[in-house]
């Protein structure tokens, strides 16, 4: 799984913390700049602020070409900045309807939290 392109991904990029941020662009600079994620720190982190703010992410062909990703982060219990992974759902280009998307979204999150509930419980 590319660390730049497809919703798996840039869900999870979107939630890690700034030290590993910095050293990301730094060390990966050409390849965020490729996936279109930014070309400086403030175009990069923008990008980032946007997926955590719409708590989503939505990649259409960007790992495999006809497939569009839909995911959201899973966060740690109690932690909501740590993030442990992301779920995803994968469709076909032309199944995608943009009005499916508060359903597929719902969904995704709902059966998110109970992961992150069992992960995360004693």
């Amino acid at each position: 799984m590319p660390l730049f392109r497809g919703a798996t991904s840039k869900i999870i990029l979107a939630y890690l913390p700034v030290y590993q941020l910095r050293a990301t662009l730094q060390d990966y600079s050409e390849q965020i700049r490729d996936a279109g994620l930014g070309e400086t720190w403030d175009e990069f982190t923008d990008n980032l602020r946007k997926l955590r703010k719409d708590g989503y992410a939505v990649a259409h062909g960007e790992v495999d070409r006809g497939l569009t990703g839909v995911a959201v982060p899973l966060l740690q219990d109690g932690k909501p900045k740590k993030v442990l992974g992301s779920l995803s759902y994968v469709m076909l280009d032309r199944d995608f309807d943009g009005r499916d998307m508060p359903t597929i979204i719902g969904r995704l999150r709902a059966v998110g939290a109970r992961i992150c509930h069992s992960i995360s419980a004693p």
